[in-house]
């Protein structure tokens, strides 16, 4: 018997096991006799009887072939929705294999950036070292140039108070008689003292020259000092243009990273309720399935009632009369097809309820928008790789533009 519905197809058959008593015990359904007028029993044969019992096969057999073309394509859609499922979960595992490549080239260039960091305070305090030794240079240099320009003074000075001198002792010589006093200028003490000037005269032109070596030597120094100065100048304010860059490229990576990480996160909260969906519409599969078993099994059971109430009805027809007969048989036939109608519209009833669930389900689930999604979201993870590759290449391009340590 179906149990799923409240009025009973098949209920005369159970009411035509306790009529087979005798031909004065026959009470089939109540209002079977009565509902049917005389002359439409008069008209009616056995064939009529055999073409509604077939009529009702063919409606069975087509209901149970629509439920089963409705399980089957329940079933299609549910292998194509684990397929895309598992689409889904394959895309996810390369987005976060991207997304683990993408980490490992941040901490790379974090290292990197480390590095250029320590290499920028060691050029620094070179710079700063090499500055020191060229203000001490400058400094000895000033010092070097005024002690020369005092040592130039005072020879100066001496020269000229020799020349004095010895103006002097030669108009002293011209003043006194020629034998008034024989003095001997020319003595071994001017003699002494010529030899003496000339002695200085040479030494300082001997120191002058020296510290004229040195103050080229020394302004050579500073020079080189100075264009090393330049250059590391030069060199400190191309790195710090570079860490600057970095540290924008950085911070725009930290950006992207932290989208990829929320896209991520979106990503498995979709992939989650996706799974949440595909395992209510796998529990919804299997009860449609069960369902659909279940009308099966109902409907092999209707056919067999079929088979047992037209042996039945035989039976009948062949002890009563022919009016009664007739009339029991226009009234079981007429009261099957009334239940048969009946339980037709309450399946299209179901069928329709069902097709408005699934039809809700699949917009509920709508797979392809979030393939879409997750399409995009790997989009935005390849540019995010590309643009850590090129800022490594930029990277690797300006290490070898940069000039080497002296």
């Amino acid at each position: 018997m179906i149990k799923r519905n409240g009025d009973n197809v098949f209920a005369i058959a159970s009411s035509n096991n306790q009529c087979q008593g005798g031909r004065s015990a026959v009470s089939l359904c109540p209002g079977a006799a009565t509902r049917i007028p005389r002359a439409t029993a008069a008209r009616m044969t056995q064939p009529d009887a055999h073409q509604n019992t077939k009529e009702a096969n063919i409606a069975l057999s087509t209901y149970v072939e629509k439920w089963k073309s409705r399980y089957e394509e329940g079933e299609r859609k549910h292998k194509a929705y684990l397929l895309k499922a598992e689409k889904a979960k394959r895309e996810h595992d390369d987005l976060q294999r991207r997304y683990n490549i993408v980490t490992e080239e941040r901490n790379h260039l974090e290292a990197e950036l480390n590095d250029r960091e320590k290499e920028l305070n060691k050029l620094r305090a070179v710079s700063e070292k090499l500055f020191n030794e060229y203000q001490q240079l400058k400094n000895q240099h000033d010092i070097d140039s005024g002690v020369m320009q005092k040592v130039m003074q005072q020879a100066g000075e001496w020269y000229k108070q020799n020349k004095q001198l010895k103006r002097k002792s030669t108009a002293l010589l011209h003043a006194l008689p020629a034998a008034a006093v024989d003095i001997d200028l020319t003595d071994a003490t001017d003699t002494a003292s010529d030899a003496s000037s000339n002695e200085e005269v040479e030494f300082l032109k001997r120191c002058v020259s020296e510290l004229s070596a040195q103050v080229a030597a020394l302004q050579t120094e500073a020079s080189a000092a100075r264009l090393h100065e330049f250059e590391a100048h030069e060199v400190n304010v191309q790195i710090t243009q570079d860490l600057e860059i970095e540290r924008e490229k950085c911070s725009k990576q930290e950006k992207e990273l932290q989208d990829l990480r929320n896209q991520l996160e979106r990503h498995n909260r979709v992939s989650k309720l996706l799974m949440e969906e595909m395992g209510a519409l796998k529990n919804h599969a299997d009860k449609d399935r069960e369902m659909a078993e279940t009308y099966k099994s109902e409907a092999r059971d209707a056919k067999k009632r079929v088979k047992v109430l037209a042996h039945q009805s035989a039976l009948l027809m062949g002890e009563l009369e022919v009016d009664e007969r007739l009339g029991l048989l226009l009234g079981e036939v007429d009261s099957l097809r009334d239940a048969l109608e009946q339980q037709v519209v309450r399946h299209k009833e179901q069928v329709e309820e069902l097709q408005l669930k699934l039809a809700e389900k699949h917009e509920e689930t709508d797979i392809l928008l979030w393939e879409e999604k997750i399409k995009l979201a790997e989009e935005d993870a390849q540019k995010a790789l590309e643009r850590a590759e090129r800022a490594e290449k930029k990277l690797a391009e300006i290490d070898r533009s940069r000039p080497p340590k002296k």
